[in-house]
């Protein structure tokens, strides 16, 4: 319903930009340098621009093209909600991403050293060293035995009636 709350590409990037106040409207189409814009009456409130996103849209976009990604962060921060729209490389290397320590290496046996994102949530107790994901049936006999208390014979006629995959199969190490 927020006209403009979108991403919009730029001369080497993509911009995202949330005008979810009228002063943040007023900040952008001076920051765009498009005061016919502000006084445009299509424009005016935030239903008039939804009304209209049809028509500002494309007028946005045509100018957030006209400069890179950096110049309107430039401008638009402390003034507009915005952010860079980043690739995962980017995304990785983002200076909040390195500050919150979001990048985790766990080794795998067949791919070697794989780097994971961490969970974005801390709490006491939080695994801080997560493993690797489990092959297929890899924790079956755990999550069978540890956690729901079948017995070993148990878990064995399950898997020779076939219930765990294969009757051929054993347990995955």
């Amino acid at each position: 319903m927020l006209v403009p709350a979108q991403n919009f590409p730029t001369r080497d990037g993509w911009i995202v930009v949330f005008c979810n106040k009228d002063k943040f409207w007023q900040e952008l189409v001076e920051a765009l340098e498009a005061p016919e814009l502000g006084t445009d009456p299509r424009f005016q409130t935030f239903p008039d621009r939804h009304a209209h996103r049809d028509l500002l849209l494309p007028l946005l976009k045509a100018r957030f093209a006209t400069r890179a990604t950096a110049d309107w962060l430039d401008r638009l921060r402390g003034r507009v909600p915005c952010a860079p729209v980043n690739d995962v490389g980017q995304a990785l290397a983002d200076e909040q991403v390195r500050a919150r320590d979001m990048i985790v290496e766990v080794p795998h046996p067949e791919f070697g050293t794989l780097k994971e994102v961490r969970s974005p949530i801390r709490t006491e107790g939080e695994v801080r060293n997560p493993r690797r994901a489990p092959k297929l049936g890899e924790d079956t006999d755990a999550i069978l035995g540890d956690i729901l208390g079948y017995s070993a014979s148990t878990i064995a006629g399950l898997r020779s009636r076939g219930v765990l995959g294969a009757a051929s199969a054993g347990p995955a190490r």
